[in-house]
């Protein structure tokens, strides 16, 4: 969310919610409500102070000062994580041609880190399919980057014939 979200100050503009409408100068810029954001928390300030948010609006601003019309009020609007110790858990499913999960892997870490690289294998008699549709090998790596709620990727594998026919052997 920018400053650009909420309605710049113009002295011969009054405002209707966010809608601009012809009409004298306002005195007054209305409540605004910062759009949500799944696992943050909105922090703003208004021409540099905190503001606290009532019933998740930013309240009503004057734009007098004093008798005079205020030129300019910056709004800032940034989000901050709502639970930075949460536990955020990443689930690698191994699927097969037709996509049913043959097996999973979960990694957990915390709210928004980013470039985790885990060691993944491949269920017992299966094996990982290749970009080129060819076995792969059953040992690999994934790189995750943890967001702010629970995620999920699904990974091909296609049975691992020659494990099996040795097995049996």
């Amino acid at each position: 969310m920018t400053a650009g979200d909420y309605n710049p100050w113009q002295s011969v503009t009054s405002f209707t919610g966010i809608k601009e409408t012809p009409g004298p100068a306002a005195t007054e810029f209305p409540a605004f409500k910062p759009t949500p954001v799944e696992g943050y928390t909105p922090v703003v300030t208004v021409n540099g102070g905190a503001v606290k948010l009532v019933n998740g609006e930013v309240p009503a601003q004057s734009a007098l000062n004093g008798k005079d019309l205020t030129k300019d009020i910056n709004v800032n609007i940034s989000y901050k994580l709502t639970n930075p110790d949460a536990t955020i858990t990443h689930t690698v499913n191994y699927v097969d041609a037709d996509n049913t999960k043959v097996g999973s892997q979960e990694f957990t870490n915390k709210p928004e880190t980013k470039n985790v690289v885990e060691n993944i294998q491949a269920p017992k008699g299966w094996t990982f399919v290749g970009d080129d549709g060819k076995p792969a090998g059953n040992i690999g790596t994934v790189t995750i980057n943890f967001g702010v709620k629970d995620s999920s990727q699904n990974i091909p594998v296609t049975h691992n014939m020659l494990r099996v026919m040795n097995t049996r052997m």
